[in-house]
């Protein structure tokens, strides 16, 4: 299969800021008479800019994609050049039902993704904390067959895990229950590849679980992460590893994100490794370690990496964040207003 195929980009994106956003939360939050604390966590709804970075990264390293839809809620970056004819801002009111609105759940929001009008078949996820770290072709998502490959990490979950943990344990959970497939790997975090057909087809196996999810208006511990969608095309042999294709029942052990490319022949992966020649598919830089974010970047040259918002994010530590972004992707991208 040629790969001239269009692949469109998704984000979520939110400015946490906003005092009219800050009320209707509140308006809504104050109605529940428990809700987890990380589902309200600052990290959850912070605005560091992040995005505009993502975006330059986008530009300079995956020039080839196509439309690059932000879903939001009536809302819209202040430097974003809306009239870009690669940029499609999409209101929360036109992928959710209105009595999922309003959503203060990017979890229940993912759920909506293929159904953004004019997305394409092949697309990418992303969160705003997502870029890109090097040159990359569609080959690196999508396969000569243009099948999504699906990257993991090696941890495995555990029931006392976060919030987050816990809805990828769900979505685990649900893909064992339907096909008998255990699948314990984390995702990896960073930019996944889906096929919209696939993703609706899952969506709508896992109707009644999606729909609890689509309602939770806050994040829950039963919700169902995204990650079931990856889940979902691997055990029915409609996705495949870095290096391999799953097979139906998973008669393969996932395939992890390592620091040299394991598509290499063995002895050129114990070269690259004994001489420190990496090239990660993917690095997650903990934002309390930002101060060397610049030095394991460029030590593992990966193609994506994540700077992760989390819980323990403080703001001097957003502050380093923006002020790492601004110097590693300092040339502004066409899609910023001159």
């Amino acid at each position: 299969m040629k790969n001239d195929y269009d692949i469109d980009l998704v984000y979520l994106w939110v400015e946490g800021s906003d005092p009219q956003w800050i009320a209707k939360r509140n308006l809504e939050q104050a109605q529940y008479t428990q809700i987890e604390n990380d589902a309200v966590n600052k990290c959850r709804f912070c605005n560091n800019d992040e995005l505009k970075y993502s975006l330059r990264s986008v530009e300079k390293f995956a020039p080839w994609i196509n439309k690059i839809f932000i879903v939001t809620d009536n809302q819209v970056p202040a430097w974003l050049d809306i009239n870009h004819p690669k940029i499609k801002i999409i209101d929360h009111t036109e992928i959710m039902p209105p009595e999922a609105l309003p959503c203060f759940n990017a979890t229940a929001l993912e759920m909506r993704a293929p159904y953004i009008e004019g997305l394409s078949e092949r697309f990418l996820y992303a969160n705003d904390d997502m870029f890109f770290g090097g040159q990359v072709e569609k080959s690196f998502f999508f396969d000569k067959y243009g099948m999504p490959i699906i990257r993991f990490q090696k941890k495995v979950l555990k029931e006392t895990d976060n919030l987050y943990c816990r809805m990828v344990k769900n979505a685990q959970d649900k893909i064992f229950e339907e096909y008998g497939v255990r699948i314990k790997n984390f995702p990896h975090h960073n930019i996944d590849a889906y096929l919209k057909s696939d993703y609706i087809a899952c969506l709508k196996k896992f109707e009644k679980d999606i729909e609890r999810t689509m309602m939770s208006k806050f994040r829950d511990k039963d919700d169902i992460q995204r990650s079931i969608v990856s889940y979902y095309m691997l055990a029915l042999g409609r996705a495949r590893f870095k290096n391999g294709y799953a097979r139906p029942l998973w008669h393969e052990r996932a395939k992890i994100v390592h620091r040299v490319d394991s598509d290499l022949p063995l002895y050129k992966r114990i070269f690259d490794t004994l001489t420190g020649n990496y090239a990660a598919d993917s690095a997650y830089i903990f934002p309390h370690k930002i101060d060397s974010c610049g030095k394991k970047l460029k030590k593992l040259k990966p193609k994506l990496f994540c700077i992760n918002d989390s819980e323990d994010t403080t703001d001097e530590q957003r502050r380093q964040i923006k002020e790492f972004l601004e110097s590693y992707l300092s040339e502004k991208s066409g899609f910023e207003i001159s």
